[in-house]
């Protein structure tokens, strides 16, 4: 059996790289792995709990870079020791640290250790994030998706020290029913949940209601699109601080009656299934796309942005319909296209997204491949030798970027 602790941080939520760790410890082989999670994340705290997963609950705080508190040395030495304590307790024999933060001590604790140490990255990275969180002193590192590595293997980081193992999506139709069993279950509700009559064309998005996420970019463009085509209807299925911003914009553009938000919902899938006639994500950056995997799982046609690990998995005119992300008129042209050709185009693309992501994206095959890693890992019996100066590469990068041939470039 081999003990493996996993460290997160993050806020106080179950989002992207939360559900991917839960996923991923509960389908590790239980033969083979214990998992041992030391987080800050209350929410994720008691979710394991629930679990019955071995859960440490503490305060984390980062040191420089602009994080508050800014300069905290005694907490980073508490951190470390604290980290070395648990890695006695349990006798851990791998370490994975689920995001970048804790890198900036969990590197420190395996060095002191002899622990091997993998950290897996779930978005990128600034510059100044790359030096201060201190990734470059990672001794193996994964990714999810080959974008998000470009800046990491720019400044310098050993592509064979690097893997790219794209997020595991679980198909909510897995448990018995076929995929179309199971859609013809769930058919139809949201818009009965919504009131909005069958012959709505119902899209939908998924995300956090922050800027990245582009939200304002589809209701600008419904306030285009209505006027032709006066059935169309989104549901925006997320939360957070622009919210009641996004609310105000859509009556200001007086399509109050084409939107509706209904917030964070622990269903997602269940609510792509229900009923939904398409998918559509105007995000400004994607790291992987990891709700655009679950559309696809819904059997969706999808739009999307081309950008980030979106093109990965799906592709422009086979399995969607991706735009260039430079202003918004290919946003409209690509979605005024889907709804003209709706009946021959839609299943075609929703076809081809369901059975790529189906084979090569589930939850099994990501589980195996970094359980892969950790015995790769383990069976070297050491921590890989990384050098204190790897952490300056990313200083590199800022030459490179701001001076070049002896004059600064701004």
């Amino acid at each position: 059996m081999k003990n493996i602790l996993y460290v997160h941080f993050g806020e106080n939520w179950i989002r992207g790289s939360e559900q991917c760790l839960i996923q991923l410890i509960n389908h590790l082989n239980t033969a083979e792995y214990h998992p041992v999670v030391w987080t800050n994340n209350h929410a994720l705290n008691d979710l394991l709990a629930t679990h019955s997963i071995d859960s440490q609950l503490d305060h984390f705080t980062l040191l420089m870079g602009g994080y508050q508190p800014n300069f905290n040395v005694k907490n980073w030495f508490q951190l470390i020791s604290k980290g070395i304590a648990l890695i006695k307790q349990f006798n851990i024999d791998a370490i994975h640290v689920n995001s970048g933060a804790p890198c900036q001590w969990m590197n420190f604790v395996a060095k002191i250790t002899g622990t091997p140490l993998v950290t897996q990255l779930h978005s990128d990275y600034m510059l100044r994030d790359r030096f201060w969180l201190g990734l470059h002193l990672s001794p193996r590192v994964v990714t999810v998706s080959h974008a998000i590595s470009k800046n990491l293997l720019a400044d310098g980081f050993p592509k064979d020290q690097l893997d790219v193992i794209h997020n595991g999506i679980p198909n909510p139709s897995a448990s018995g029913a076929t995929q179309e069993q199971y859609q013809e279950q769930q058919s139809s509700w949201v818009k009965q949940e919504l009131q909005l009559p069958d012959n709505t064309l119902l899209f939908a998005t998924v995300g956090s209601l922050i800027h990245r996420k582009g939200v304002d970019r589809l209701l600008h463009a419904l306030t285009r699109l209505t006027p032709h085509y006066p059935n169309l209807h989104l549901v925006v299925i997320g939360d957070g601080e622009l919210r009641q911003a996004l609310q105000s914009l859509a009556t200001h553009l007086r399509i109050e009656k084409h939107v509706t938000f209904v917030g964070e919902q622990s269903n997602v899938s269940q609510w792509l299934v229900g009923g939904v006639d398409g998918f559509i994500s105007a995000t400004r950056e994607e790291a992987f796309g990891l709700v655009i995997a679950e559309a696809a799982l819904a059997k969706l046609p999808i739009i999307a942005p081309n950008i980030g690990g979106i093109p990965e998995f799906v592709t422009h005119n086979t399995s969607a319909l991706l735009f260039d992300n430079h202003g918004d008129d290919e946003l409209l042209v690509q979605w005024c296209r889907l709804i003209d050709e709706f009946s021959s185009l839609s299943p075609t693309l929703a076809d081809h997204a369901y059975n790529y992501v189906s084979k090569h994206l589930s939850v099994q095959t990501n589980t195996r491949a970094i359980e892969h890693i950790y015995d790769k890992v383990i069976k070297s019996q050491a921590q890989e030798s990384v050098s204190l100066f790897a952490a300056l590469r990313p200083l590199k990068t800022y030459v490179q970027r701001h001076w070049v041939g002896g004059v600064r470039h701004v």
